[in-house]
């Protein structure tokens, strides 16, 4: 299943890869729902995503694929489900399954910070230590730094982080 985002629409489409045809999975008349990052589940189907900043939001849904209910895993009020010392996000970006579905790697903007969601555990942690200070360092969790990360891939256990300054950083991840 091919699912784009829609930002503008507050919308998820869905492209069939046969028939090139055009279609909505999912909408939402609230204006917090403007959906921007996009993953799927390969075995559950449900489809997490990220929302730009809106006056009240900045959250992370999951659609579940047989309702297309929308469900907030954590948003800029505390709501949701996910467990984190230092949440609100403040501006997710992009995000991927990672370990068979169980690990939601988001790249928050706001933050300056890759996060990590255990799907199971639901408790949400940081790749690096939580620092409002942007920067380029490499390094481990106290040393590394991000400049507002932007885009996500893995390639077998490397993490490849795009951030707003134009760098490319790459580390490995533990399964």
């Amino acid at each position: 299943m091919l699912l784009v985002t829609d930002t503008n629409n507050n919308k998820i489409r869905h492209v069939s890869r046969i028939t090139s045809e055009v279609s909505t999975f999912v909408a939402s008349q609230n204006m917090d729902f403007r959906p921007v990052g996009i993953t799927q589940h390969s075995v559950t189907g449900n489809v997490y995503v990220t929302s730009l900043p809106s006056s009240l939001n900045q959250a992370i849904y999951m659609i579940y694929y047989g309702t297309r209910r929308i469900n907030a895993i954590q948003s800029r009020s505390g709501q949701g489900q996910a467990t984190y010392r230092y949440f609100p996000f403040r501006g997710p970006r992009d995000l991927l399954l990672v370990n068979n579905g169980r690990l939601l790697v988001i790249a928050d903007f706001g933050r300056n910070e890759v996060l990590v969601y255990d799907t199971y555990s639901r408790y949400v942690n940081s790749i690096c230590k939580f620092s409002q200070d942007a920067g380029s360092a490499d390094g481990r969790y106290r040393q590394c730094k991000f400049t507002r990360p932007w885009g996500l891939m893995v390639d077998g256990d490397s993490l490849y982080v795009g951030t707003s300054d134009g760098l490319l950083k790459a580390g490995k991840y533990k399964h």
